[in-house]
């Protein structure tokens, strides 16, 4: 069975923190001309699973960084001003205590709206119904799913919960 990941799609400024599923990328030829770099990441925040596929600049400084299978990161995509021109540039860290991933993890996950603290409520319930819609959708194979319908009834049962 094949897994079959969305696509991560960085928006500006905004910090992902990512572990590494497999050592290396898959590499391959584009019909650019170019070669294309293939990585499996998790969200660890949410805990989906995504495909990646970093610029050339990304793929290096993860080759500099000696990412495995894994490891954290936080990837942040920011545009810069250059002149008249605006650039992408990409900013990548290496998590390599456990203390500094939980300080960074809060940071982030507050920059993304959930609370800083260990009860995230309402918001880390709704990650987590997210997160099994993903799982019925992997179940369900072959058959016209909304994941977003999924996760808002997931939701909504669990809330009824709460109460």
């Amino acid at each position: 069975m094949t897994i079959k990941r969305p696509k991560l799609e960085l928006e500006l400024n905004q910090p992902y923190r990512l572990r590494l599923l497999y050592d290396q990328p898959i590499i391959g030829d584009s019909p650019y001309n170019r070669d294309y770099f293939l990585y499996g990441v998790i969200d660890t925040i949410t805990s989906i699973e995504y495909c990646f596929f970093p610029t050339e600049e990304v793929h290096q400084k993860f080759q500099s960084l000696q990412l495995k299978q894994n490891d954290e990161f936080i990837i942040v995509k920011k545009a810069l001003e250059k002149g008249s021109r605006l650039v992408v540039e990409y900013e990548v860290t290496k998590l390599d205590s456990k203390a500094q991933a939980s300080q960074e993890a809060s940071q982030e996950a507050s920059n993304r709206g959930f609370e800083a603290d260990d009860n995230w409520g309402i918001k880390k319930l709704m990650a987590e119904c997210i997160r099994e819609a993903n799982e019925i959708l992997l179940k369900c194979e072959g058959i016209a799913v909304d994941k977003t319908a999924i996760a808002l009834a997931l939701f909504q049962h669990k809330k009824k919960g709460l109460k």
